[in-house]
């Protein structure tokens, strides 16, 4: 795609600011919403809150993604900028439990057409030899966001502005959105994506991602017996086979079944799935091994991921320079060492008890700072490397519903153990799910070198 130097750098500017808004949100809401629900006698909603928000985000990268290979992205990251605005303020101006639930549930889905946008966005106006680079830097982007945004939240709320704290960032999102939208192109990258839009097929994914990934999450509460998670699964079966057998006739699938074809595209984003797995664990469980077995506040818990947040902007450009060089071959190194790395960290967390220094956990979650700046660097210009414009949208989209799905399927298993030992051994409950962390970090590197071997 032929473009100015000026009008790429003010795109870019633009996708900097969506990709950050997601963090600034996702973050903030997540270090404030015990206090937010607890003032609204609404505690007993904060898991489905957290699943919602996940689930989401996830169905929209999906659908806002190939809407925007099919219309053009300008329209996608308008209409998702004022839909999260919309519903923020909603949120913050809200006296009714049941109203900030349903304006939680419709921010995600605004917001979902942010990240595979944002990068996709970049995508398209960077050749292969830019967008390493340019996917480092929103990669680092959303480790900035993501402290600044629980950061910034804690304050605001603690002040007494609790509106103040849900509405910036989607002041900043739509910022973001009419910069890139002044700047790009009207039209989809790709004649090949114009089509009837796959409406059914969009509704059948967001049935099945919410009825396997609802009924997995409540399944641990309420007993995987119960009629209703019963109910929900072999709707998500249901469902499942009915998107396939409509995507193999849509004529512009919402989920394109032939990228699964590709060795490289399906491996790579396995991989990147199970890498990330680290990540939930880190902000759930780590701050447990830091508060309930060291003894530490949680002030100083809340810092364990400085380090890591420093380490993965100061490296952020460095890897995307390495990763150019010989972007094949470097790219799937990067990959492989990131799950490698991830693996050491949590190997260590399990040896972390109440006489270890305090210094332990801070460098442990600091070496996942490499692993983030080797992914930044490595796992998107992987996937985009497989993809024809016409799909960038979609299977950049793909990429955050698959993790989601992996995710809360992991979740689903570790929580209920991790539930049940934690009563009597809250030590050997923290080991088990660092154990399970190593083994997803692990599976993603064997996954990355099978995937990503050349034919001789």
């Amino acid at each position: 795609m032929e473009i100015s130097k000026s009008k790429r750098t003010w795109i870019i500017i633009g996708a900097v600011l969506m990709t950050a808004t997601v963090q600034l949100s996702s973050a903030g809401l997540n270090n404030t919403m015990y206090a937010i629900l607890s003032g609204m006698n609404g505690l007993q909603y904060y898991a489905l809150l957290a699943t919602l928000s996940s689930l989401g985000m996830a169905i929209m990268c999906v659908i806002g993604g190939r809407i925007g290979d099919m219309i053009g992205r300008r329209a996608v990251i308008l209409a998702g900028a004022v839909l999260s605005l919309a519903s923020a303020i909603v949120m913050g101006l809200a006296q009714s439990l049941s109203v900030f639930i349903v304006a939680r549930a419709v921010l995600s889905f605004g917001i979902g057409t942010f990240p595979g946008n944002a990068f996709v966005v970049a995508a398209d106006v960077s050749d292969a030899k830019q967008y390493p680079k340019v996917a480092a830097l929103l990669t680092a982007t959303l480790m900035v966001a993501t402290f600044l945004g629980s950061t910034i939240a804690g304050y605001l709320v603690d002040a007494g502005l609790i509106a103040a704290a849900i509405i910036y960032p989607e002041v900043v999102g739509l910022i973001g959105a009419v910069i890139s939208a002044v700047k790009m192109d009207k039209k989809p990258a790709s004649d090949e994506a114009r089509g009837k839009v796959d409406g059914v097929g969009m509704v059948l994914l967001a049935v099945f991602m919410l009825s396997l990934c609802l009924s997995l999450n409540q399944g641990a509460n309420l007993g995987f017996g119960n009629p209703i998670i019963v109910g929900g699964l072999i709707l998500a079966v249901v469902s499942l086979v009915l998107l396939i057998k409509v995507e193999k006739k849509a004529e512009v699938p919402v989920i394109p079944l032939y990228l699964f074809k590709n060795k490289k595209y399906t491996g790579v984003i396995l991989a990147g799935a199970f890498i990330t797995f680290y990540e939930v664990v880190m902000a759930s469980y780590v701050p447990v091994s830091g508060q309930a077995l060291m003894g530490l506040s949680a002030s100083v818990t809340g810092y364990f991921s400085l380090p890591r947040t420093i380490i993965s902007i100061v490296l952020a450009a460095p890897a995307a320079a390495w990763v150019v060089k010989n972007q094949a071959k470097n790219a799937a190194i990067g990959l492989t060492a990131a799950g490698l790395l991830a693996a050491v960290a949590f190997f260590g967390m399990i040896f972390v008890g109440a006489g270890s220094p305090m210094a332990m956990p801070f460098i442990l979650i600091g070496i996942t700072g490499f692993t983030e700046a080797l992914k930044g660097a490595s796992f998107r210009p992987l996937v985009i490397s497989q993809l024809e414009p016409k799909d960038f949208g979609v299977g950049i989209g793909m990429m955050t519903a698959t993790g989601t799905l992996l995710m809360t399927i992991l979740l689903s298993i570790v929580g209920p153990v991790f539930t049940a030992v934690s009563a009597q051994d809250m030590g050997g409950a923290l080991r088990f799910v660092y154990i399970v962390t190593v083994c997803c970090a692990l599976i993603a590197v064997v996954i990355t070198r099978f995937a990503t071997k050349e034919k001789k």
